[in-house]
């Protein structure tokens, strides 16, 4: 006779391991019973399947029962879904919706947890892309708050020397010729650019006042910052400022302290790379939102600009660490995620690249006539395969699939 325990799994959750007592699933049908006046029979209205959840009876049990149920509390506790391995049911993808975690003096060395799943469940939330793109700028309006207040915090002027202050205006005023660099070479209408102009040159102005020794930092000092970078990709070709707003991202960030600084010198560039830093979120939050009204023209190309706008704000989350830095670490955290959910909805909708093989060399008219029954797409054809002249299409190319 066989050995039904051989069978089992052994039970884990984002691979932290444990003992099972018992466990079990529910499940069921959402069924919206309807009745009406009058009618014997209701109208059952089956709404799907229900969240499939598992309660489980766990236990760590040893000399490191302590140490192996705080990991386990670790993980149980951390954000997002992780692969739960139970004996009976093998691997798979859930969430933890509850534990509880019991000790008894009476069985020393062994640690009980009541716990209980939900099964991981769809990649996105039912929402129109629309709404996705809205949840984007409603993040970049909580990054902006955060990222003043933490300017504010972290700029020091007040009873120090008067380089220190300096050194955080003159960095402001870089930051605020960036902005206007934007302006020139973006190709924007005339009234918007008169009036975005007249902003900037009030913060130039008045960035000694902003930031002075006798009264610290302005409240609204990135706000301002904030609202006038936005302005700028609001009111431009949000391709073109996408790869603009990323670039100054990118060259923005602070330059290290010399080992051997003064005291004085090390805040002189703390308060630098404070000002340094309102310019590069600034840049980073108009970089996300330039992203998210971008066309693509193929779902290469949104997976392209989800992969650079991660790696972006990964980079940044270093400049953000330490407990000082926890509202604003928390709110690029947000806009990353908003960002990412709504390219990953959009490039559903985005058609895929093929690859079209020829036996001889035609003009990108016919193969635009031929493949999509719309001659006007064929300069996007020979663009895309970066011909030296439409008529001659080579006998291997790329195309969109509809």
């Amino acid at each position: 006779m066989s050995d039904p325990t051989r069978s089992l799994f052994r039970a884990s959750f984002k691979g932290i391991p444990f003992w099972v007592e018992q466990d079990g699933e529910e499940g069921g049908r959402r069924l919206a019973i309807h009745e009406f006046p009058m009618r014997d029979d209701p109208f059952i209205e089956d709404l799907g399947e229900a969240a499939r959840q598992y309660d489980v009876t766990a236990y760590v049990i040893g000399d490191s029962a302590s140490p192996e149920a705080a990991g386990l509390v670790a993980q149980l506790a951390a954000r997002g879904p992780g692969l739960l391995v139970l004996p009976t049911y093998g691997p798979l993808m859930a969430r933890c919706l509850t534990f509880k975690r019991d000790w008894s003096k009476d069985r020393l060395n062994f640690i009980a947890f009541n716990l209980r799943f939900v099964r991981e469940g769809a990649a996105s939330a039912l929402a129109s892309v629309l709404s996705l793109a809205n949840l984007v700028f409603l993040a970049v309006d909580a990054l902006a708050s955060a990222a003043s207040t933490r300017a504010v915090r972290a700029l020091k002027v007040q009873r120090q020397p008067d380089h220190v202050a300096a050194a955080a205006v003159e960095e402001f005023r870089n930051v605020v010729s960036l902005v206007e660099s934007v302006r020139l070479s973006a190709s924007i209408d005339q009234a918007t650019s008169a009036s975005v102009r007249d902003e900037i040159d009030a913060l130039y102005r008045e960035a000694p006042v902003l930031i002075s020794a006798s009264n610290g930092a302005a409240a609204d000092l990135g706000e301002r910052v904030f609202s006038v970078v936005r302005r700028i990709g609001d009111a431009g070709d949000p391709n073109l400022l996408a790869a603009t707003f990323g670039a100054l991202a990118d060259d923005t960030l602070p330059e290290a302290v010399p080992s051997g600084a003064t005291a004085n010198a090390r805040q002189a560039q703390v308060n630098r790379a404070s000002m340094l830093q309102i310019g590069r979120l600034a840049f980073l939050a108009a970089y996300a939102e330039a992203v998210t009204r971008a066309t693509y023209p193929s779902r290469r190309e949104g997976i392209s600009a989800r992969a650079d706008l991660a790696e972006r704000f990964e980079r940044e989350f270093s400049q953000a660490n330490g407990a000082e830095n926890a509202e604003l670490y928390l709110a690029l955290q947000d806009l990353q995620g908003r960002t990412v959910e709504y390219l990953t909805r959009m490039i559903v909708d985005l058609a895929p690249i093929v690859t079209v093989q020829a036996a001889r060399s035609m003009p990108s008219l016919y193969w635009a006539w031929r493949l999509y029954g719309d001659p006007l797409r064929a300069t996007t054809l020979a663009t895309r395969n970066k011909v030296r002249h439409p008529s001659f299409m080579p006998n291997t190319f790329e195309a969109v699939s509809r």
